[in-house]
């Protein structure tokens, strides 16, 4: 694959935002089942999806498996679940 030289750590910072994404789809299926399971199943099941990414890694030559790599992809759950789960929403009116 082709790596493009730069200072910025481009490919935590995808790591983050494919995770965040995770995190957001996660925390809407979750609001939308009633808020069950408990929110912590729901983001340590999201969390397993990157633990289960970084250790496939390991098995294909040419790629690696990284703790930073990790570390992105559990913040970016996180920070994608808050950002669903904390968003307040109108009480329904019935008439829907």
């Amino acid at each position: 694959m082709p790596h493009l030289e730069t200072p910025l750590p481009a490919d935590k910072v995808a790591h983050f935002g494919m995770y965040g994404i995770l995190g957001l789809l996660a925390a809407v299926g979750w609001r939308r089942n009633g808020r069950t399971p408990a929110a912590l199943l729901v983001v340590l099941l999201a969390i397993s999806v990157g633990v289960a990414d970084e250790l496939h890694q390991r098995s294909i030559p040419e790629r690696s498996a990284e703790i930073a790599d990790l570390v992105a992809d559990i913040a970016g759950v996180c920070i994608g679940f808050a950002a669903v789960a904390r968003y307040k929403t109108a009480p329904r009116t019935g008439t829907e």
